[in-house]
C-alpha cells in the first residue's frame, strides 16, 4: 500500500534534506517526490510504497516533531 505525505515547512535549504532523511533513516525509499516554494513556506509531497497506515501515522508524529515543519499529514495514494 502506497502513503502520500504531504509536508508544509519553513522555507530553508535543509528543508528537503531533513524530510529525505526520515524516510532513510527507515530504509524507505520513495515512489514520488516534490517540492514547490510557495509565499508561505515549502511544500513537500512523498509518495513511498509498503508502509502501512499505523508506519505511516509513526512517520507523520515524527515528522511533526521535526526542526522547520510546520505541518504534516498523510493520506493513502490512489493506484494510478
Amino acid at each position: 500500500m502506497s502513503q502520500r505525505f504531504e509536508i508544509w515547512m519553513q522555507d530553508d535549504p535543509q528543508a528537503l534534506l531533513r524530510v529525505v532523511g526520515l524516510f532513510a533513516q527507515r530504509s524507505l525509499v520513495p515512489e514520488a517526490l516534490t517540492a514547490e516554494r510557495a509565499d508561505d513556506g515549502l511544500r513537500i509531497m512523498v509518495e513511498v510504497a509498503g508502509v502501512d497506515a499505523k508506519g505511516a501515522d509513526i512517520l507523520v508524529a515524527r515528522l511533526r516533531e521535526a526542526v522547520l515543519v510546520i505541518d504534516a499529514g498523510r493520506r493513502e495514494a490512489t493506484p494510478a
